[in-house]
């Protein structure tokens, strides 16, 4: 379903890890942040993306974010 927030985040999860395919991952993470913005989920692996793209400002302030979006749902 194309409209699952969850669905996109796990697909991204198997495009990055199994195939090495950051860029799809990445782009379908951001959809999700733009879709369903209190998801905790895509910030962490965008943070995890970008800190082994050697981007490490950048992949720690999402996975600050992450973790912010996380302690508020609880």
């Amino acid at each position: 379903d194309p409209s699952d927030s969850w669905a996109k985040v796990y697909y991204g999860f198997i495009l990055a890890e199994q195939f090495d395919d950051f860029q799809k991952a990445k782009k379908l993470w951001n959809e999700v942040v733009k879709q369903d913005p209190s998801n905790p989920a895509p910030h962490l692996f965008l943070g995890e993306a970008k800190i082994k793209e050697g981007n490490l400002k950048e992949g720690l302030l999402e996975i600050t974010q992450a973790i912010l979006l996380r302690s508020i749902s609880n």
